[in-house]
Order: structure tokens, then sequence, then C-alpha cells
């Protein structure tokens, strides 16, 4: 049981009023079987996650992995400030046609780029490319209209989300743990044994933390990003970040057009 000694402590109670159990997502396809028995102030934070469906081909303006991005008029596929090549395109993401994408929340492409030189030494660690905000990689939201691809060739093959299929998520013990939230020995090895947070490449959710809880701040009002897409090593891009860790796309909640990237491994 050593290990799950790291994972609750079986006598601490949450100070504070009970949080309400939400309605089940009734278009969930997952069991109901690991929420039994949540505490309410856990049972509140469950939130649906998306994973993402994918086929070959190329998605100009759309959501994909790979391939090549969408340029609007006047904007430059971005180059590595280390070694100068043009950066390695991982996701794009059409925010308008995103399952929780809202009124509120900004429009056009979230693009992901990434240094993806074969010397580490030049760009990857010498531009700390693993902390959000470094200029070892490229995130930006550009207009998904008035332009054309870029003519820069894939170094990763074109997948093209098609679709996206919901699931539950919840935190991991060490973020319930920051909250105040203990779970009970049984309760504990059953959400363990269904890998929450998911793992892989998915949309909003709970981060699948590596070492430690770790959401950047935003740069203009201090406040904590929220996740908006997690990478997993070698899923659908075909790129291990250190050895085999995970990336996080967050974003500010108040300042929605500053998102930031980040990476963890062991």
């Amino acid at each position: 049981m050593a290990v799950l000694d790291r994972f609750f402590k079986r006598s601490r109670a949450r100070d504070g009023a009970q949080a309400s159990v939400p309605e089940l997502a009734a278009t969930a396809d997952v069991a109901a079987d690991w929420r039994a028995g949540l505490p309410p102030e856990a049972a509140a934070l469950v939130r649906p996650c998306y994973l993402p469906e994918t086929a070959a081909g190329p998605f100009g303006n759309r959501s994909g992995f790979g391939g090549v991005p969408y340029l609007p008029r006047g904007v430059e596929h971005p180059v590595c400030q280390g070694c100068w090549l043009p950066m390695t395109l991982f996701v794009q993401l059409r925010l308008d046609e995103l399952p929780n994408h809202t009124e509120e929340g900004p429009s056009g492409l979230l693009q992901l780029f990434y240094c993806t030189n074969e010397e580490p030494d030049l760009c990857e660690r010498s531009l700390n490319s693993w902390a959000p905000l470094s200029a070892g990689g490229a995130l930006r939201i550009v207009s998904a209209q008035g332009g054309s691809v870029s003519d820069v060739p894939p170094r990763y093959p074109t997948q093209t989300i098609t679709g996206w299929h919901e699931e539950l998520d919840l935190p991991n013990w060490e973020e319930l743990r920051s909250m105040g939230i203990v779970l009970e020995e049984q309760l504990a090895l059953r959400l363990m044994n269904q890998d929450l947070p998911r793992v892989g490449d998915k949309l909003a959710g709970w981060p699948a933390w590596v070492r430690g809880v770790d959401y950047p701040s935003c740069p203009v009002c201090g406040a904590t990003m929220r996740l908006v897409f997690q990478l997993e090593s070698a899923d659908h891009v075909p790129f291990k970040f250190g050895n085999s860790g995970t990336g996080h796309i967050t974003q500010c909640e108040t300042h929605r057009n500053l998102v930031a990237f980040g990476w963890v491994c062991d």
C-alpha cells in the first residue's frame, strides 16, 4: 500500500460548503461506475473531455494534426529562433467548430508549431522549449479566412480531425489533494484503474500531469491558465517530448487570446 500513501489520507476532511453533484452528461459514452461514491466536492469537478477521431488527408483551414498550416493573408510560417528553420506544425484547431466552443470564446485557428531540429542542444535545450511561452515553439490564434495553406513541406503525416468522442474526466490525486479533497482507499484504487485523468491527445478535461500540478500563469493578469488541449508523445503526432513526456496548451479565462504551451517528462 506504499503507492497509495501518496494518493490519499484516510482521515482528512475538507472544510467549507459541499458542492452539489452535477447531472450526468447524456451524450458521454462512458460507464458511470467510477463516479459512484465520489464525495460531492469531487463530483462537482467532473467535466467532459473530447478525444479526436481522425482520418488521413489534408485539412486546409479546419482541424488536424501534422501536415501544413493554413496561413491567412499577411501571416508567415514561423521559423525557429535557434536554427532559423521552419517550425513543424503539430496541431491546428478550428476554434468555432470545437464541441466546447462558446460565443464568448475566440474564433479562428489555434496553431501549435514546434522546432523538431534533430540537434536538441541547438534548439530544444538552448531555448528551453519545454517552458510555456518559450521561443522553442510557436502558439498562436490566426484567422481562418482569406489565405491559403503553407508551401513548407510537411514533416509529419497529415491527419484531419473528423469528429470528437466525448468522455468524462477528473483531476488526478495530486490536484484533488491540492484542493483539499482526499479519497477513501477503495475509491482511489477504482479511479486509478480508470486512468483518470484521461491520457493521450484530448480537448479540454483535466491535465494528466507527469510531475506535479504545474499550470502556467497568465502574463497579463497572473491568473492560473486552464487546459485547452493535451498533446501526448507519439499519439497523433510521431514526436516525443523528452523521454515520452506530455504537453499542454493552456489559456487565460479572462484574456482568451493568450495561450501557452509547455511540456514535462519524467
